[in-house]
């Protein structure tokens, strides 16, 4: 197999790097092809350094991309897991600060859970049940698969029992109580009391934010390197026995960082507090203490465990040995990998089984690509999109006009691997596609249709993941979510520039309504986006006929008209199927609605809505043209209470998850 390790923070050095290269070692060593890459796709090296020349890998060969992190969007067009072992409040949270996070940050990252395939389980049940509840109205959401990642570590064969004659106590962190921060008092001199006992060598990175986290330890040893974990397993197993902290969040949330892994990888003895994921599956193999909210009293219950070790060195090895055991035969990251990569057959039957259209149904879908004037660049961009497509039927029908110089049908017939038709067509044809669309329909046996345009790109599963979604629902209009492609991918990765490029496609379902007014234009959900049921279209034909004087706003037509012969809007699809390619760091909805040709159009829609029962008490002439702008407001403005609603139901889901425990 081919595999995407993602890394978030480029020429950077974290736990998750050291992570990600102990993976990759894993991987290689079962056979595997590894690649790190950062979120936009940019293939890195080991030290978190770009690939010089800067070089975008190509997705479409990867079986599946692993995200380490809970703020990456699925912008890369192929299998995604997501790894779902950071604590609530890290979600709900900045988690250096501590401060709640603003509505726009609650928007982009649960977007972002909802764009992935699979959410690998950490074995916390309130996280998993947090997850649970934002994909409450996901169609494409797997739900349990079985598969779980924690932050482990690989089996070292080659290390020894350890000697407890003149052991020490080994820690390694960052010590995070030296940087000013909301909440940064969890262990406040509870380390600085150890340092007196000089039982205690501390380990860790020497300075943070420009800031020496360790200076005044006197039995600060010193950083260790980079080196897929290697040099803290074996300078602990040196030391002995192994202190293992949790932070509040890891507590509330039962979860355990690497650290838990590490110290039982090295065969130490191992003192920690009475985390819940501990507690439950290390049993008493681990030393554990009550803790209490004073830090210098945890410093002495640590103390008494130290003492006890000293006193009783031959069932402190024990103890260890069975902590190794249990690492080795449940938790080890060889074993853990292997276990995903095996599964993984499974998660791509389950995707074809729940997320694609069912076997037997009528999977024809038929893509209309109107323009007129066509280059070869064009034409090739929509026989890429379309030969990528999985799990459907296409059908290609291409309207173009007199002045495109290319000939269409010989790069279809050369390259495109689905039937097609192109039709020429004067330029007057073209100040009515409405009339061109309702004749392709009336032509056609295909269960949908959608739009195609020159400037997008579609991964595979676009077309697939959209008609399951109509199937199973039976709503007449289905909606994806789409990001940016732009010169911004070649940028250094940050989470800043992730929600620029996926912001304007996030559905309005997944947003207050005040905020969603504030965007710029109603070009944020390009007619690509959308797949329409043809069989309503044409079963609804007086209705729609109006719409064939449109251009370009034919697809807001059928959008709304939707609304009008169903009562429903459209079904969304959150995965980032689709993207608009923009040149230069252009953003999308900055020049929309401006201009002669969309005014145009959008006086055509205010006159066709005007005389509508359902729509009479609209003020259109506002609507579609002074501000084109409110034209997706108006369309839900009855659903303005509905994030608070969906919020809710979360949160009681939330609430049932911990009550079942």
């Amino acid at each position: 197999m081919h595999i995407g390790l993602v890394y978030n923070w480029p020429n950077t050095k974290t736990s998750e790097l050291d992570l990600i290269g102990r993976m990759k070692a894993i991987l290689q060593r079962q056979g595997h092809i590894v690649t790190i890459i950062d979120p936009f796709g940019k293939i890195m090296e080991l030290d978190g350094s770009y690939r010089t020349p800067m070089t975008m890998a190509s997705t479409e060969t990867f079986d599946f991309v692993l995200n380490l992190h809970y703020t990456n969007p699925n912008l890369l067009g192929t299998v995604s897991y997501m790894v779902n072992w950071n604590p609530m409040k890290f979600l709900t949270h900045h988690p250096t600060t501590g401060e709640q996070n603003i509505l726009e940050e609650d928007i982009y990252l649960s977007s972002c859970q909802q764009s992935h395939d699979v959410l690998l389980s950490a074995g916390s049940d309130d996280v998993d049940a947090y997850s649970d509840a934002i994909n409450l109205f996901n169609p494409t959401y797997l739900g349990d698969t079985g598969l779980r990642l924690h932050t482990s570590c690989q089996v070292f064969d080659d290390i020894p029992d350890v000697d407890l004659s003149n052991f020490c106590v080994f820690y390694i962190g960052v010590n995070w109580e030296r940087l000013k921060r909301k909440g940064g008092t969890r262990h406040k001199g509870l380390l600085e009391r150890l340092d007196e006992t000089g039982d205690v060598h501390f380990y860790g990175v020497r300075e943070v934010y420009g800031v020496k986290v360790w200076e005044g330890f006197r039995h600060y040893q010193g950083e260790l390197p980079f080196d897929d974990g290697r040099s803290i397993v074996e300078t602990a197993n040196r030391c002995g026995v192994s202190l293992v902290l949790s932070s509040e969040s890891h507590l509330e949330s039962g979860l355990v960082s690497t650290r838990i892994f590490q110290a039982c990888a090295a065969k130490t003895v191992v003192i920690a507090d009475d985390n819940p994921f501990i507690v439950k599956h290390f049993g008493d193999s681990v030393l554990t203490f009550e803790r209490s909210d004073d830090p210098l009293e945890n410093a002495e219950r640590i103390i008494q465990l130290i003492n006890w070790i000293k006193e009783h060195p031959e069932e402190a090895a024990e103890k260890a040995r069975r902590a190794h055991e249990i690492f080795v035969e449940r938790f080890s990251l060889d074993a853990e990998i292997e276990r995903l990569v095996d599964g993984h057959a499974r998660v791509l039957k389950r995707i074809r089984e729940r997320c694609l259209p069912k076997e037997g149904s009528n999977k024809r879908v038929d893509v209309i690509h109107i323009q007129k004037t066509l280059s070869r660049d064009d034409v090739r961009q929509l026989i890429e999109n379309v030969n990528r497509q999985r799990g459907v039927d296409p059908h290609v029908i291409v309207i173009h006009g007199p002045e495109t110089t290319v000939d269409v049908q010989q790069e279809l017939e050369q390259h495109a691997h689905f039937p097609f038709t192109v039709m020429r067509k004067e330029a007057v044809a073209f100040k009515c596609e409405g009339e061109l669309v309702m004749n392709v329909l009336d032509n056609s046996d295909a269960r949908a249709f959608c739009f195609h345009q020159s400037s997008v790109w579609w991964s595979p599963q676009h077309l697939g993941f959209m008609l399951r979604c109509m199937e199973d629902t039976g709503n007449p209009v289905v909606q994806s979510a789409f990001f940016v492609r732009n010169d911004i991918l070649m940028d250094e990765y940050n989470q800043r520039l992730a929600m620029l490029l996926v912001w304007d496609g996030i559905h309005p379902f997944n947003r207050n309504v005040a905020i969603h007014r504030g965007m710029e234009g109603i070009s944020i959900y390009p007619p690509s986006c959308f797949l329409f049921d043809r069989e309503v279209v044409l079963q609804h034909r007086a209705q729609y006929a109006a719409g064939r004087v449109l251009g370009m706003g034919f697809y807001l037509f059928l959008v709304a008209m939707a609304l009008v012969v169903s009562g429903r809007y459209p079904e969304y699809v959150p995965r980032f199927t689709s993207a608009v390619i923009l040149p230069g760091k252009h953003l999308l909805s900055r020049d929309w609605g401006r201009g002669p040709q969309v005014q145009d159009e959008m006086r055509k829609l205010a006159l066709i809505f005007r005389c509508s029962p359902l729509f009479r008490e609209q003020d259109y002439e506002r609507v579609f043209l002074k501000e084109p702008r409110s034209l997706k407001t108006s369309l839900m403005e009855h659903l303005s209470h509905f994030p608070r609603v969906l919020h809710c139901l979360r949160v009681l889901r939330a609430m049932v998850g911990r009550f079942k425990q």
